[in-house]
């Protein structure tokens, strides 16, 4: 009598013989090239996720807001989008998913506003620092005074 043929469901599912941590690592890469591929938000690396376009949608109402003429001011409304668009996947998985917290949406959120700190508003002055203290009661003073005063 001859033993019976195995079939593909009797094959242990990790890998053996000499070369098995190679293989258990390429399957283990798969698995999360494949998980990465099935999260609906994407990655910002790939053009088509539904991320990297809500960045796109996100830098474009921002470039109508801020000056985007020099390139460092570019890269920073681009980086603040990318941010933002984080902050607002961080939010719509904030009660799903156990791994995204409240502290990521305040982080991402509050660092895209310190990146747009410095960006020059469009038809303004750049906002490299903030108006001081002294500037600020200063222009308060002149709209209670009812100047004229330039803001």
């Amino acid at each position: 009598m001859s033993a019976p043929e195995r079939t593909s469901s009797d094959h242990p599912r990790r890998p053996r013989g000499w070369n098995a941590p190679q293989a258990w690592e390429e399957s283990a890469r798969v698995r999360r090239e494949r998980k990465i591929a099935n999260e609906p938000w994407g990655s910002l690396g790939v053009p088509d996720s539904r991320l990297s376009r809500l960045a796109g949608e996100i830098e474009a109402q921002l470039a109508l807001e801020f000056d985007t003429s020099k390139p460092l001011w570019r890269d920073k409304v681009r980086s603040a989008a990318e941010l933002m668009a984080l902050g607002r996947r961080a939010r719509a998985l904030l009660g799903r998913d156990p791994k995204v917290t409240l502290r990521q949406v305040t982080a991402s959120t509050l660092a895209a506003d310190r990146l747009l700190a410095s960006v020059a508003k469009n038809g303004g002055r750049a906002a490299d620092r903030p108006a001081s203290p002294a500037d600020l009661l200063a222009r308060v003073h002149a709209e209670l005074r009812g100047d004229g005063a330039p803001r």
